[in-house]
């Protein structure tokens, strides 16, 4: 697999953000998130595994707390920035879903290479700032999702996991 598509093997990061984080919330609740995935390589430019995903309102109450599928695709990628930017969708039971749009990752280092000594696993730090669609108690439009981790295309370890973090909107909640 080439570096360049392994970018976007688990999860996502953009770089600029807002000033006020109650801001992305128009008309919604804003909500921390929390969670992991983890993934495999299905193709070049596609992962597939799952994720858990924590929304805990400002007073402390988990709004929700499920697992559910991802699948993501790599859209751009550029080998020699390590940068790339891709989509995921996410579905969880109860009718629960969303899908991100123009997520960026970008590679932080290496963690492995291959029996040639070409990298295979990297470190990545990967952002949501949008979310393009949403059903359920999830709501489109702004977020701020950090999701650190790492991916691995090598022989022995088709992987990838991230940790999740950050702030995004559910619908109108007295929570």
């Amino acid at each position: 697999m080439r570096i360049s598509h392994i970018l976007a093997s688990g999860v996502i990061l953009v770089l600029p953000f807002f000033a006020h984080a109650d801001s992305i919330c128009d008309g919604g609740t804003l909500v921390n998130v929390s969670g992991r995935l983890t993934t495999i390589n299905t193709s070049p430019t596609r992962q597939a595994g799952q994720i858990c995903v924590t929304l805990t309102s400002a007073n402390g109450k988990d709004v929700f707390d499920q697992c559910g599928a991802i699948l993501g695709t790599v859209l751009t990628s550029n080998p020699a920035t390590g940068l790339s930017t891709l989509t995921h969708t996410a579905v969880f039971s109860d009718t629960q879903s969303f899908t991100t749009k123009n997520d960026v990752a970008q590679i932080t280092g290496v963690l492995a290479v291959d029996s040639a000594g070409v990298p295979c696993a990297f470190n990545v730090i990967e952002k949501i700032t949008q979310i393009s669609s949403a059903t359920g108690i999830l709501k489109a439009g702004a977020a701020n999702i950090t999701a650190v981790g790492s991916v691995s295309a090598c022989a022995n370890k088709n992987l990838n996991n991230f940790t999740l973090s950050g702030k995004a909107c559910i619908k109108e909640s007295d929570d």
